[in-house]
């Protein structure tokens, strides 16, 4: 699993007067959150989530918040991407969530799905369509899979993979429904 550092700072404000004035100067509001405690408000400049954002784990990358700005409590955070609120038209990023994370305790992700080979059944004429594209898994952070490949070469027309016949990398167990195609 891919890690990465993020800086971001601390703010004090917050409302919509104060995400639209953040917004025009290029920055995006953010959460951090833990168990039951309060959110810590952040910011962090978009060019910089969006760099996160693209690399080979998408929304799954750990980030290592580098906290700079408000009290002495504020330090490194590690997290996950919890939630990105995006602007419905343009897509443009309005808000990140953040769940800061414990590299030893395992989490829940949906991880995406890969068909791999080419099915028998096509050669026949037949098509592949692809019903589920990711799968709820649990993990520890640093196990989180990019992907997981799905051989569908040996699949003859009327057939299916379901959860259950999908073989998880080590230490990921899959928690959608074993039933499901």
């Amino acid at each position: 699993m891919e890690k990465v550092i993020l800086k971001v700072e601390t703010r004090e404000e917050s409302g919509k007067r104060i995400a639209k004035d953040l917004r025009n100067k290029k920055l995006i509001p953010a959460v951090v959150y833990k168990g039951g405690k309060d959110a810590l408000k952040l910011q962090l400049a978009v060019a910089d989530l969006t760099e996160v954002l693209h690399t080979k784990a998408g929304e799954n990358v750990i980030v290592t918040l580098k906290i700079s700005g408000g009290d002495s409590e504020a330090k490194d955070k590690t997290v996950v991407i919890k939630e990105i609120q995006r602007e419905p038209i343009k897509s443009q990023i309005l808000h990140v969530d953040f769940n800061e994370i414990s590299l030893t305790e395992t989490l829940k992700v949906n991880v995406p799905l890969a068909a791999h080979g080419e099915p028998e059944g096509k050669k026949e004429g037949g098509t592949l369509e692809h019903v589920m594209w990711e799968l709820q898994v649990e993990c520890l952070p640093t196990d989180i899979p990019e992907k997981i490949e799905v051989d569908v070469s040996k699949l003859k027309i009327g057939e299916a993979v379901y959860v259950k016949n999908i073989t998880a990398p080590e230490g990921v167990k899959v928690l959608t429904d074993p039933e499901l195609i």
